[in-house]
């Protein structure tokens, strides 16, 4: 019975000094973050547009017949879900070149549409 007590202390004595070895690798302290993203500007401003929460100003160089067409196009691609929520061809020459192209990436990356 000594015996099997000494080697038991032996064996977890033998433990607790060896250093920690991890089968996936070591751990870190903390999990990693997401990448930084350049764009979220552009892309916080898509989604203000998406939610009718920005200032939209009519804008005399656009088109809206090109926008109504392009915003259309982006509709019909989004999930069932979001469509019935979204009014995307309304804002059809109510937007200006950069608030189209925020909205586009925001659905890009929100909804995987291009």
């Amino acid at each position: 019975m000594k015996k099997i007590l000494m080697l038991f202390l032996l064996v977890v004595a033998g433990a607790l000094c060896t250093p920690q070895t991890h089968a996936s690798g070591s751990y870190s302290g903390r999990p990693p973050q997401p990448p930084v993203s350049m764009d979220a500007d552009k892309y916080n401003l898509g989604k203000q547009i998406f939610a009718g929460k920005a200032k939209l100003a009519d804008t005399p160089g656009a088109s809206a017949a090109e926008q109504t067409a392009r915003l259309t196009e982006l509709q019909g691609k989004l999930p069932k879900s979001a469509q019935k929520e979204a009014r995307l061809p309304e804002l059809g020459g109510k937007l200006s070149a950069d608030q189209l192209k925020a909205l586009e990436h925001f659905l890009e990356i929100r909804y995987k549409v291009k």
